[in-house]
């Protein structure tokens, strides 16, 4: 999420104490929103449930991480959630329903869930007892430290692959991998991270985002999708 200079007029909720628990029974696994997804991922993977590991090495929030849909370019979060529990308003009134895997519109870095407020997560993990599920963490962990802007502080990527493309390639085709602005500048690692040197301001963020988003349309008539959320 990419906060305004000026602030945010309205509340913000941060749950925590038992929304942080994950709890695993068997295959099923249990975490409430405020669980810390490296937490999960490395408790599923210590019990050798595989299903999880297209979110190693992402930080963040369980609750977080499903509402964003996160994953790899092939897999997501949401193909392992069997069921999720969310508090929505109605006609003023808020209540708490339990929502089934065919009910939540999982797409690429989306679960339709705007307006939600994701208290719950119910996984229903694998169970297979040839994989090694830390050493492939690890591996992907690795794979991420080595082709990501994983150091230093960012937001993750700041755009949605367009389909069958790459919008990092996009970028750095366009020559924009390294351009700066105040204290942000697009990462020379990976050009779809924009990284905080110090003392960037959200309107240094947004002025690079601008810059991508004309470039590439210009060079490459694609249009760039934000993945991160504006606020």
């Amino acid at each position: 999420m990419l906060f305004s200079d000026k602030g945010y007029d309205g509340a913000v909720i941060k749950l925590t104490g038992e929304f942080s628990a994950v709890n695993i029974k068997g295959n099923e696994v249990a975490a409430g929103a405020a669980a810390a997804l490296p937490a999960l991922v490395k408790a599923a993977a210590e019990k050798n449930l595989p299903g999880l590991e297209c979110c190693a090495g992402i930080p963040g929030t369980v609750g977080g991480a499903v509402f964003g849909n996160a994953g790899s370019a092939e897999k997501w979060i949401g193909d392992a959630v069997s069921e999720l529990t969310v508090w929505s308003v109605e006609r003023g009134v808020w209540s708490e329903r339990i929502l089934k895997r065919d009910e939540i519109p999982f797409q690429y870095r989306s679960s339709g869930l705007e307006g939600c407020i994701i208290t719950k997560v119910n996984f229903l993990l694998k169970n297979e007892l040839e994989k090694d599920v830390l050493k492939e963490i690890n591996e992907a962990i690795e794979k991420r430290i080595k082709s990501q802007s994983v150091g230093g502080s960012n937001a993750g990527c700041i755009f949605k692959n367009p389909a069958g493309l790459s919008a990092g390639k996009l970028i750095d085709d366009a020559g924009l991998k390294g351009k700066k602005k105040g204290g942000a500048e697009i990462s020379k690692v990976h050009a779809n991270f924009i990284i905080n040197n110090g003392n960037a301001k959200a309107s240094d963020v947004l002025d690079l985002i601008y810059a991508a988003r004309k470039t590439v349309k210009e060079k490459f008539n694609i249009d760039l999708e934000l993945e991160i959320k504006i606020v």
